[in-house]
């Protein structure tokens, strides 16, 4: 209602009109933040999927407390599916009759198969003594033989064991979660301004 009895001229409630803020907010209302936080949210979903699968099975255990001479070992590689290409491995090497850390071992972790034949001295840190890394390379396809040969002050041992490189396949979930996650923005981007269009030609009328 108006004071004093007096009615609004069509200009009036036109102006009035143009004055009422739209829900999008005239900015980046919810109109865009709708869309950016579903593509955060995807994202964040993806990098926890990802940090998931990379905890539970990046690496591999293809040695499992096996005897060698005096030492017990345990070897892990990483990629756990080997390919073409790098691969890492880890040695915990223990004494096998009191089960402590072999801290003074020398380490030659050498490779021979289907490709060219390599090698690299696996070595711990004062962090983690009884832990031996290192990285060798598979240039192709098929099956490999890994050898480790231990030495220290309590004698020499060898052990080998099998790995066949295959490969890369499957597909990235990650990529896909972000596929979708655009698809997503792009459709409510499409609706928010099918919306503000029909507000619009709402109140032209």
């Amino acid at each position: 209602m108006f004071p004093f009895g007096i009615s609004p001229c069509p200009s009036q409630i036109q102006a009035g009109r143009s004055k009422i803020p739209s829900p999008s907010g005239g900015g980046l209302g919810w109109g865009w933040r709708l869309p950016v936080l579903t593509l955060l949210a995807a994202l964040a979903l993806a990098v926890l999927i990802a940090g998931t699968a990379s905890a539970n099975g990046s690496v591999r255990l293809v040695v499992i407390d096996e005897v060698a001479g005096p030492y017990q070992l345990r070897v892990g590689i990483l990629p756990a599916d080997p390919i073409a290409g790098p691969l890492h491995v880890s040695i915990r090497i223990l004494h096998d009759a009191d089960e402590t850390a072999v801290e003074d071992a020398t380490v030659r972790v050498s490779v021979v198969g289907a490709g060219t034949p390599g090698e690299t001295n696996a070595v711990n840190s004062p962090q983690n003594p009884e832990l031996y890394e290192g990285n060798l390379w598979l240039d192709a396809l098929g099956d490999w033989q890994v050898t480790l040969e231990i030495d220290s002050p309590a004698g020499p041992a060898a052990h080998t064991f099998n790995v066949r490189a295959r490969e890369e396949g499957g597909f990235n979930l990650m990529f896909v979660i972000v596929a979708v996650a655009a698809a997503l923005v792009v459709a409510t981007l499409f609706w928010s301004q099918l919306q503000r269009r029909r507000r619009i030609t709402r109140g032209r009328r």
